[in-house]
């Protein structure tokens, strides 16, 4: 599968490479988690693109200390602001959504881009065998896209 990075992710790209220097020094720190409908600034916030065929759930706040989260409330229980994203959507800019719903039945394709670490390999995140909704932590430095979904 071959993915072409958005004019956005080649800017991010350039702009964490300029960054990493600072970042390796000290001399920048990482950002505070940011709390439901904070503004945070560029580039320590969570972001999500559906470049997938099917709509999919994001949601504000992560809760705890896991990567993932089987459980159908959102990370930060029912009271979480959650959104829906259609396919070519993405989340707002300078907002931290922190948390990407692998409904159960589901497989997701994603890729991650961090400020700090580059790209990722493709990866998948497959809850097709489970009853219950997966939650997906995307950490402050992440852009995650969601590639392809797939059902059964």
């Amino acid at each position: 599968m071959r993915t072409v990075m958005p004019r956005k992710s080649i800017r991010r790209a350039l702009t964490a490479v300029a960054l990493l220097p600072a970042i390796l020094l000290g001399s920048i720190t990482p950002a505070p988690v940011a709390a439901a409908d904070t503004v945070c600034s560029y580039p320590w916030c969570s972001e999500i693109y559906n470049q997938s065929p099917y709509q999919l759930t994001v949601a504000h706040d992560w809760k705890g200390t896991d990567d993932t989260l089987y459980q159908n409330a959102p990370p930060n229980g029912w009271g979480s602001v959650t959104s829906e994203l259609w396919p070519g959507q993405h989340t707002p800019a300078h907002e931290d959504w922190d948390a990407l719903r692998i409904d159960s039945g589901w497989k997701y394709v994603v890729q991650t881009y961090s400020v700090v670490f580059g790209w990722s390999s493709v990866g998948s995140f497959d809850n097709r065998n489970s009853s219950t909704e997966m939650w997906v932590h995307v950490h402050g430095d992440e852009t995650m896209y969601v590639l392809a979904q797939y059902y059964g």
